[in-house]
């Protein structure tokens, strides 16, 4: 299927100041590289496991790796401060539940506030980069 896409390479082509080539030529290979485009993205819609499996393997390693800092967290040989403790519950709420959701705590319940807050300042935070901020910050408190 690779096959059927078009060959470029963009690198060799000199289409700076001075260039002999033509409006035309520039045109043609410009659409020549959109075809390729349109080429590149129904193959990745029609066969998205030609590209996903390496994907799915990178995430199935850091959610391991996510997994193992979990357990690691309760083994420390400190206990980490308030504000550390707030970065890696938002860190591991975001990483398995995804943004927060609903209203902020309110009245006197302080920790719930807290909680929330923590949450609000990583929203819209990736799975993946939350499970890989999980585990560098465990990582950073087990060498302290």
């Amino acid at each position: 299927a690779l096959a059927a896409l078009p060959s470029h390479n963009i690198e060799r082509q000199n289409w700076g100041v001075g260039d002999s080539v033509s409006a035309s030529t520039k045109a043609r290979r410009i659409m020549e590289l959109g075809l390729s485009l349109v080429c590149l993205l129904s193959l990745i819609t029609h066969h998205p496991s030609l590209f996903t499996k390496a994907i799915g393997e990178n995430m199935s390693d850091m959610k391991k790796k996510f997994e193992k800092a979990q357990g690691e967290v309760t083994q420390l040989p400190e206990r980490p401060g308030n504000n550390t403790l707030l970065k890696l519950y938002a860190l591991y709420k975001q990483a398995t539940e995804g943004d927060v959701k609903g209203d902020r705590p309110g009245g006197f319940d302080l920790v719930g506030a807290a909680k929330y807050d923590a949450r609000t300042e990583i929203k819209g935070m990736d799975t993946e980069t939350a499970m890989a901020a999980y585990v560098s910050l465990v990582e950073k408190l087990k060498s302290m």
